[in-house]
């Protein structure tokens, strides 16, 4: 932000605006660090949610969008008392936020795993290749079973 000083008082809000624009990023690098370890994965490039991030919880159905002033906006119906039918978290209710965190369902540990496209496909390729294993050396072991079985019926 680029402030030119005309007096001292201008000096003095340019310098409030700052602190107040550093207190708010604050908070939304936290809600932000918050709602991944919650197992909140972003959901980038919609354009209805410009100057937003947008979530996807792979154990609920609604989006939560984390606004840049700090405010975040889940699509399911509200917890607090009010009659919308989303929950709105102001960005000083840090009390609504914890709550919201805490009553998040925590997601099972496979999709924890498996939460982007390349981790599933790795995921996928090392389970093929556990099966491919387990195959083959059952039929390897069959193999030798038989083949010891009849040499000694042969013997």
């Amino acid at each position: 932000m680029v402030v030119r000083i005309l007096s001292s008082s201008l000096a003095w809000e340019g310098a409030v605006l700052d602190r107040e624009t550093d207190v708010r990023g604050e908070v939304v690098i936290a809600r932000l660090h918050a709602l991944v370890r919650a197992g909140y994965r972003t959901d980038l490039g919609h354009e209805r949610t410009k100057g937003a991030v947008t979530f996807k919880h792979p154990r609920k159905a609604a989006e939560v969008t984390l606004w840049a002033d700090g405010r975040v906006v889940d699509g399911a119906p509200s917890f607090i008392a009010n009659d919308s039918n989303q929950t709105i978290i102001a960005a000083d209710d840090k009390a609504g936020f914890d709550k919201f965190i805490a009553e998040s369902p925590s997601p099972v540990a496979v999709r924890k795993v498996g939460s982007s496209l390349l981790e599933t496909v790795i995921l996928a390729a090392a389970a093929w290749a556990i099966l491919i294993g387990a195959v083959y050396s059952f039929w390897r072991l069959s193999q030798f079973v038989l083949g010891t079985i009849i040499q000694a019926l042969t013997t």
